[in-house]
């Protein structure tokens, strides 16, 4: 366990060398990086005006101060509260300073220099913040919540160290991250050991490891400081989600063959580590293992969708070789033909064509896969399509003239026997014209033989 003070104070002025005392002490208890709701608070006499350039800054008038105990009289406590432990503090030189001068006019010992945690240097190392204020550093970590003073009391020494502590938390989470990203493997070590687990997530580590492929780590903390397997991160992503993301399949053998990880898991969006595999082999590995190749995330999708969104032609025929169901949902086909034109998802489309997949299934959306055929590059799949018994051919020609492409029109209007009467699947009349936002294809239409929708009434 590691016991932590975050401290903060509010002065009359700049300089104890010259004077200026303390009016406001605020501490927080942290105690394995977790604030524990134990707080001290005192507002002090200084036995000197406060100057009013002063008092804005912290509210704190003479009035308000004049039957506050002082120094001496408060030190007892204060000293009782934070201990031997060490002295989180923003600036840490400008508030040392006032303590220590403090305690000693008052006949206690000043407070060691090796006690103090000095966030500034910290922030300024990480390229967070340069400001000496509590309140400007938490701003500029949580710049999503607002902590201006028309939105909250003028500020305290309390109060800062609330912020300061939450401010610290993240700091030390970020000075570890950089460590896992450029350190040596016995300076990590030696950190973690120290106090980099108290403030980070065990989950959280591993996932950083994987990310910057510290790989070294990442099979210590679990083989030597007892780590989860299974462990998850904020996301519910666990350690062989992480390794079959970043396509290492030694690491992916190791969690599963040695330690057991779960080839199944799922993270919060209902995600296996399968649909995160981005290679093939780890693909293979996987499925041969046990991995549920049908597993649907919360979106109702599969590792075959994964494999479309890759552009990966050898995972989708090898997860259909081994199970995967290409009926189970109608975005199968669909996605090959919307998410990408490349070679790759025309030769999933055929080989899904092949297979049998019913064609003319509602494809989501209340669309078909007419509709769904607008991507460039898909001339040949439509033309099979239509070979094949495609029914919504007037879906197709609406989807070519919003999208602009003359090619589909060029298959699909000889199709149709009146392009002034196309009737869509719900029974509704289509007017090409007015659904044509391209100039060309407008033109491109009226070139054959399309007319506004009012000279085709007066004809009728």
């Amino acid at each position: 366990m590691k016991r932590e003070i975050v401290l903060d104070t509010e002065t009359t002025g700049l300089s104890a060398e010259n004077g200026d005392k303390l009016v406001a002490i605020g501490a927080v208890e942290l105690i394995d990086g977790k604030q524990t709701g134990k707080t001290f608070y005192a507002e002090i006499n200084p036995l000197r005006p406060v100057p009013q350039d002063v008092v804005r800054i912290h509210g704190l008038t003479d009035e308000k101060l004049k039957d506050k105990p002082t120094f001496p009289q408060i030190a007892p406590s204060f000293l009782d509260f934070i201990g031997a432990s060490p002295l989180v503090i923003h600036n840490a030189p400008f508030d040392m300073a006032f303590l220590n001068a403090e305690l000693t006019m008052a006949g206690f010992a000043p407070i060691a220099e090796e006690r103090i945690v000095n966030t500034l240097p910290i922030a300024k190392r990480l390229r967070i913040g340069s400001s000496v204020s509590p309140d400007a550093l938490y701003s500029s970590v949580f710049k999503r919540i607002d902590i201006s003073s028309k939105k909250r009391p003028l500020p305290n020494a309390l109060l800062g160290a609330q912020l300061l502590a939450g401010v610290y938390v993240y700091l030390r989470e970020k000075e570890f991250e950089k460590s896992l990203k450029t350190g040596k493997f016995d300076d990590i070590k030696r950190l973690y050991e120290d106090e980099a687990h108290i403030y980070t997530n065990l989950a959280t580590v591993l996932t950083i490891a994987a990310y910057f492929k510290r790989w070294d780590i990442f099979k210590w903390l679990i083989d030597e400081k007892g780590v989860d397997v299974n462990a998850r991160n904020d996301r519910g992503e666990t350690p062989l989600m992480m390794a079959a993301n970043e396509g290492n399949l030694d690491i992916c053998k190791w969690l599963v063959n040695e330690k057991g990880a779960d080839i199944n898991a799922r993270n919060d969006d209902g995600e296996t580590p399968l649909m995160y595999a981005n290679c093939f082999q780890i693909v293979t590995f996987l499925v041969e293992a046990g991995a549920n190749v049908n597993e649907e995330n919360e979106e109702g999708k599969t590792a075959l969708n994964y494999a479309i969104y890759g552009n990966n032609f050898d995972t989708f025929r090898y997860l259909v070789e081994h199970g995967a169901d290409i009926r189970r949902k109608w975005w199968i086909l669909r996605d090959t033909l919307v998410l990408s034109n490349t070679k790759n998802c025309n030769k999933m489309a055929n080989m899904l064509l092949d297979l049998g997949v019913d064609i003319n299934a509602d494809f989501g959306w209340d669309t078909t896969i007419m509709q769904a055929c607008y991507e460039e590059g898909h001339e040949e799949i439509l033309q099979r399509l239509i070979a094949l018994g495609a029914k919504d051919i007037v879906g197709g020609i609406t989807a070519a003239v919003e999208t602009g492409h003359p090619e589909y029109l060029d298959i699909l209007l000889p199709l149709v026997p009146d392009v002034n009467n196309l009737i869509d699947r719900k029974g509704k009349p289509v007017d090409l014209l007015s659904i044509s936002p391209r100039k060309y294809i407008t033109s491109y239409l009226i070139a054959h033989g399309v007319r506004p929708k009012n000279e085709t009434d007066e004809t009728k």
